[in-house]
């Protein structure tokens, strides 16, 4: 579950937000499964873990700014 930052705005009225932290967890996620979407796309041949990584790091950043 994730965590709510309560705020106020400038009106003086309660805001929720995702803390940072929650939101970097998110993101990490995301990452770690694409990442592993695409080993199994390479047949699940280990060694290359770290371009998986690097690839689904572009991916999801993509993805991301796609979003906004």
């Amino acid at each position: 579950m994730a965590k709510i930052a309560s705020q106020k705005n400038a009106n003086g009225a309660r805001s929720s937000a995702v803390s940072s932290s929650q939101n970097q967890q998110n993101v990490q996620d995301e990452i770690a499964k694409v990442a592993y979407q695409l080993f199994l796309e390479r047949g699940s041949e280990h060694g290359s873990d770290a371009d998986d990584w690097y690839r689904a790091e572009q991916i999801v950043k993509q993805r991301r700014i796609g979003r906004n």
